[in-house]
């Protein structure tokens, strides 16, 4: 963290300083931890590898719900996505209506929150309630604007890529996807080329050219 911190004192818009400060952040201080001591990569390496039976035995044993500085883990909404990518529909409805349940109990004590919001747009688009989806992530978005937190605020439009994905939306998720290659934030965008979750448009010319985006900040980065 100094080292990044510093090169932003030097270079105040250095986005590569940016981009690194918000991910080491992310890597040090959004644990998705549980009573197991389940994190991120015990759940999310899975997945991104298509273990899924894999995945659903680590997030089996992750918290009903975290609240971090910067997002919302749902565990029902998570399982919801595992299943989905496994092609277990059924379950996968089953595990998402459970975590808007979850997220509004939630709610109940919290109030109206960027972070439940956002995970509460991607469990109704599991279960196809198009309306509530993208009123809950557009909310969410409005809540944690680029004005109000520009390292952390493309979760929100990562909720929102998501969102569109669930619903099959093509265009609107390509879009939610260009804008995160062009802000730098806490979305990792090399998980975002492997999530399950963008198959459906992965032979889309637009997703090709958020690929070539990625291979050229690696290269930017000496292939790092």
């Amino acid at each position: 963290l100094p080292l990044f911190e510093r090169a932003l004192e030097l270079e105040p818009d250095y986005p590569r300083a940016r981009t690194g400060l918000a991910q080491t952040r992310w890597e040090l201080h959004e644990d998705w931890g549980s009573r197991a001591g389940v994190d991120r990569g015990e759940i999310w390496v899975p997945y991104l590898r298509r273990d899924f039976d894999g995945a659903l035995s680590a997030v089996a044993e992750a918290e009903t719900i975290r609240i971090h500085d910067r997002s919302c883990f749902s565990r029902d909404v998570m399982e919801g996505m595992i299943l989905r990518a496994a092609g277990r529909v059924e379950e996968a409805q089953a595990a998402f209506a459970a975590g808007v349940d979850g997220v509004h109990t939630e709610s109940a004590t919290r109030g109206e929150d960027f972070r439940l919001m956002g995970a509460l747009g991607v469990a109704y688009a599991g279960l196809g309630r198009s309306d509530e989806a993208l009123a809950a992530g557009r909310r969410s978005l409005e809540l944690m604007s680029f004005d109000k937190d520009a390292l952390f605020a493309p979760n929100r439009i990562h909720d929102l890529a998501q969102i569109h994905a669930l619903l099959g939306n093509v265009d609107s998720t390509m879009v939610h996807l260009r804008t995160l290659t062009t802000r730098p934030g806490s979305v990792l965008l090399r998980d975002l080329m492997l999530d399950p979750l963008y198959d459906f448009v992965r032979d889309e010319e637009e997703f090709a050219a958020v690929f070539r985006v990625l291979e050229v900040q690696r290269g930017a980065d000496g292939g790092a």
